[in-house]
């Protein structure tokens, strides 16, 4: 409105201004009925289109795989009411159609097997499913053609993929547990026969300082073509402790040819590892066992023997020995 007509309403007397808003009013009320009642007989009359909806294959029977890409989607032809297809397009969700196809008559040919969807027999299953009120006229295409070849089954190691990281002086105080830590895969003989084992999602974690235990998804191997996992998911347990690092002396032991003795020099080494806090108070030097061989000729550098350690608790981690190698002096020479 611009500003002249303002001003002209406004100068308006007040039985004019009252006058002037019901007319509005009663103009607008009758314009609004006027488009329901267009929209009322626009949506009545009859109409046809097609809508696309995506379909998935479920059910596969146990001891077959499917082998071929069958259509993805199907047209319906639908017919009805302006407002059931408006409700079909706009106001449902298209979601994909389960199609089943453990109750398939599954033909056995030479070169593997067959079965054949007939489209028609689902207009009834998808117009429930999809609560669509218009009449399916004809779904595109009429038949899916399904091709399976026989199933393999093999049982391989899970590998469980990791990007961790721990907290300062935090580690794995165990290996990497894994429930079942194998699972069998089904699929095409020539596809699967050589698979080294099925890995998980990646673990991602940072600064880990308790143990923990997580539920991760198979991952479906790649260039393997349409498989099967039983089971699809496995449990990792991780056992997270605090390490502390330590040391001890520790006698070298010398081991002869043929029984011969002889002394070291240095007759003791420094042994740093890291242990657990919670085995800290295991630890005993009568647990170790460093040993010199004089039969490792091979490793011999000179006058040197190089050490060994040949016995210790499985709960460590070894760091450094000092030194590696020690002289020798066989007793009598």
């Amino acid at each position: 409105m611009s500003f002249g007509s303002l001003q002209f309403f406004q100068s308006k007397p007040e039985p004019e201004r009252v006058r002037f808003r019901t007319r509005l009013y009663i103009f607008l009320v009758c314009f609004l009925i006027s488009v329901l009642l267009w929209l009322i007989s626009l949506l009545s009359k009859e109409y046809s289109a097609s809508l696309d909806i995506p379909i998935v294959y479920t059910r596969v029977p146990n001891n077959l795989i499917l082998v071929n890409r069958p259509d993805s989607i199907l047209s319906f032809r639908l017919e009805g009411s302006g407002y059931a297809l408006f409700s079909a397009f706009y106001l449902r969700r298209k979601e994909p159609v389960d199609i089943h196809l453990d109750h398939l008559k599954i033909i056995h040919e030479k070169n593997g097997y067959t079965a054949t969807i007939h489209t028609s027999k689902l207009s009834d299953e998808v117009t429930r499913l999809l609560g669509i009120e218009a009449h399916i006229a004809a779904i595109t295409p009429e038949n899916i053609l399904l091709e399976f070849e026989a199933a393999r089954k093999r049982l391989v190691p899970v590998i469980p993929r990791l990007d961790i990281s721990f907290k300062k002086q935090f580690m794995l105080y165990d290996s990497v547990q894994i429930s079942p830590d194998s699972v069998h895969i089904s699929g095409l003989n020539h596809m699967i026969r050589d698979l080294a084992g099925v890995e998980t999602e990646t673990i991602k974690m940072t600064g880990l300082e308790r143990s923990v235990i997580l539920t991760i998804p198979l991952v479906v191997p790649s260039g393997v073509g349409p498989v099967q996992l039983s089971p699809e998911e496995v449990e990792v347990t991780l056992l997270v402790e605090e390490f502390t690092e330590t040391m001890l002396e520790l006698p070298v032991k010398f081991r002869g040819i043929h029984g011969e003795s002889a002394r070291t020099f240095p007759a003791s080494v420094r042994l740093s590892f890291l242990v657990a806090l919670k085995d800290f108070n295991r630890l005993d030097p009568s647990m170790f066992e460093v040993v010199a061989r004089l039969s490792n000729a091979a490793e011999r550098k000179g006058n040197l023997l190089p050490l060994h350690l040949e016995q210790h608790p499985p709960f460590i981690r070894l760091v450094r020995m000092e030194p590696d190698a020690v002289e020798f002096i066989i007793d009598g020479s």
